[in-house]
């Protein structure tokens, strides 16, 4: 989205973004400035989510089923671009019935089942 729909900005000249997780699962963005001191956004309308998973290692996606039965993949990266990591956990959300995790190596483990 543009910056104007998103009304996200961080003054000074910025170098890198990072996206954390606090304990709660609240993303923190995480903005890198040139000659300036390091800048914690919280999205203060979050939302809450029903578990945090930690990433093992080798976990490289997830297979999701949603509630209404329709399905999704999402893959675990380690890093999202120039001086930029994501914190490696995967937040459960309300619309999600079943979530199967699978490592580089095939072994699937489910995290989540309503």
């Amino acid at each position: 989205m543009s910056l104007d729909e998103s009304d996200f900005e961080a003054d000074g000249q910025g170098r890198a973004l990072a996206i954390l997780r606090d304990k709660n699962g609240n993303a923190l963005v995480i903005a890198a400035q040139h000659g300036d001191n390091l800048k914690v956004f919280k999205n203060q309308n979050s939302q809450s989510y029903k578990r945090i998973v930690k990433l093992r290692p080798l976990d490289h996606k997830a297979e999701i089923t949603y509630k209404d039965g329709s399905k999704s993949i999402q893959e675990f990266y380690y890093g999202e671009g120039f001086l930029s990591q994501l914190s490696r956990i995967f937040p459960i959300l309300d619309s999600y019935l079943k979530v199967e995790i699978t490592d580089f190596q095939g072994e699937k483990r489910t995290v989540w089942e309503e």
